[in-house]
Parts: structure tokens; sequence; C-alpha cells
């Protein structure tokens, strides 16, 4: 016999919305305080806990309530539950990561200069195809996947927190794939 909570996902599976409501009542306060506990007060002041509320029930309604099977609502907790941790972990190490940036001297007559958005976006079509291959082929695995979301129209700064890096750091990756383009042109 199947029990009354999986009866309720599988409402929700099947997009019963006072079922999906019912769940995220019951469970909500609970990815709050899980939340509240990992995020110690200097974060807690610049990280609004209800962002990761929202972002663990994308995940659980878009993907995990699709994917995984939960026999018992202790499963349930146990998988949201770890999810709001790394979600939380993985903020937390970006902002850390972004502040150890924002702390690094650069002096002003270095060399230093962003990447111009206009020149990474001409990059593209300056190639021919054949070039274009072997170019690819000379890129490391990180300035492929920061080329390609440069090129699907992303700003540096969504390229840097989808790739868990700062801004400065996906500009000078940028900068490296235009220079060795510049030196395979050549």
């Amino acid at each position: 016999m199947e029990s009354e909570f999986s009866t309720l996902l599988a409402r929700v599976r099947r997009g019963d919305d006072s079922a999906a409501s019912y769940l995220f009542n019951e469970y909500a306060p609970l990815v709050r305080r899980v939340v509240r506990r990992q995020l110690n007060g200097r974060f807690r002041r610049r990280i609004d806990s209800e962002d990761f509320v929202q972002s663990v029930w994308r995940s659980v309604f878009v993907t995990a309530i699709h994917r995984c099977t939960f026999d018992t609502p202790e499963q349930f907790v146990g998988y949201i539950v770890n999810m709001t941790r790394n979600k939380v972990v993985t903020t937390v190490r970006r902002h850390t990561a972004k502040r150890a940036d924002i702390d690094v001297e650069v002096a002003l007559d270095s060399e230093y200069e962003p990447a111009d958005e206009n020149a990474i976006d001409a990059l593209g079509g300056s190639i021919l195809d054949e070039q274009w291959a072997q170019f690819d082929a000379a890129l490391s695995a990180q300035e492929r996947d920061v080329l390609s979301l440069k090129a699907d129209g992303l700003t540096f700064e969504a390229i840097g927190e989808r790739l868990g890096m700062s801004e400065r750091t996906v500009r000078r990756i940028l900068r490296r794939v235009i220079e060795k383009a510049a030196l395979d042109a050549e």
C-alpha cells in the first residue's frame, strides 16, 4: 500500500498545485532553519536566506521530484537538507572568492586591461571554420567553457557566477583566448 507521503509526491508530479503548496508549506521552514544555521553572522547580513529557500524549492520541483524516489518523509528531508547545505557552502565560497579578488592590488602602471567585449564578440566571426577547429583544440576546457558562455551572450559577471569564478578571472581568461587567437592569426 502506498504511503501518504508517496501519494503526496505522486500528486505533485502530476502537477497538483495544492499538493505542491502543501509540500512547500510543510518543509520550507526546515530549509530556512538550515540556511540560517549554515550562514554565519557576516554572511547572514549580506545574503538573503529566502534566496536559498527559493533556489532549493526550484530544484525540488524542477528536477528532484521527477528524478528521485523518496519512500519516506525522512528521505526527502535528508535530501533537501543536504541540497540546502551544498547551496549555502557554494554561495559562501563564491562570495569569499570575490572578496579575495577585491583585495588583490594591481599597480596603476600594470598591463592589466579588462577584456574588450566587442573584441570578444568579433572573435567568433573572424576565424574561418578550419582555423577555428585548430584553435578550439588548443584551448583548455576552462577557456572553452568561458568562451562558449560568452558566445551565448552572457555577461562577464554571469559567466563568473555560473563557473564559480570572479568576473576578473573571466576577463583574464578571455584576454588569454584573444591573445592565443592573435598569435594563431599571425
